[in-house]
């Protein structure tokens, strides 16, 4: 074993939290505990209980002896599963991504071949990055990767604003663009507000 366990405890509890999407918040809120508990585990200044030690285990599909560093990370199974959902997602997103993009492709081909009279049939491969940014927040969502599917999310409202300006006309721009720096500000504050009420909860 690790000779400074708890240590070794800390920094395992801190990034199992962040490979899972949690916030201090958040996982005190699953837990039963505060945050300022949760930030105590991780800075080796306390360690949870043996009930939480199950819970965290449980949650996180990891043994508690991996936690406290007892075993060899690199050749447990549970290591070997995160690997594989790891693999699987990336497989997933890939097979999901490269879909849109195919369709984009078969779509500006067919433009390009029974109906060359239609206009900026490059836009095809415009909308798929919206598409794709759709999809990839979609899925960090289901894998509450909660900055990933926000950031993803901006994404595809900001390429969604470009693609609109680029089918309707320029002179619609700062109409577009006026929604979409709106939509973004609402979304921030909203996020602040369930942040402030989260916290306050504690």
């Amino acid at each position: 074993m690790t000779a400074n366990w708890k240590e070794t405890l800390a920094q395992n509890l801190a990034r199992l939290r962040r490979e899972n999407g949690l916030t201090q918040a958040e996982l005190g809120e699953k837990l039963n505990y505060s945050d300022k508990s949760i930030s105590k585990w991780e800075r080796a200044e306390g360690i949870p209980d043996l009930q939480v030690m199950v819970q965290l285990s449980e949650m996180y599909s990891v043994s508690i002896d991996e936690m406290i560093g007892k075993t060899d990370e690199k050749n447990t199974p549970v290591k070997k599963e995160r690997y594989t959902r790891l693999a699987d997602r990336t497989f997933l997103m890939i097979i999901t991504q490269s879909i849109i993009w195919l369709i984009a492709i078969v779509m500006f081909t067919s433009l390009l071949l029974f109906a060359q009279e239609t206009p900026k049939k490059w836009l095809m491969f415009i909308y798929a990055v919206p598409a794709s940014s759709l999809a990839a927040g979609i899925y960090f969502i289901i894998w509450k990767l909660k900055v990933w599917a926000y950031g993803a999310f901006c994404v595809f409202m900001w390429m969604a604003a470009v693609a609109a300006q680029l089918t309707i006309g320029a002179r619609y721009a700062l109409m577009i663009y006026t929604i979409g720096a709106i939509l973004q500000l609402i979304s921030i504050i909203v996020i602040g507000i369930i942040a402030l009420t989260r916290k306050k909860k504690q």
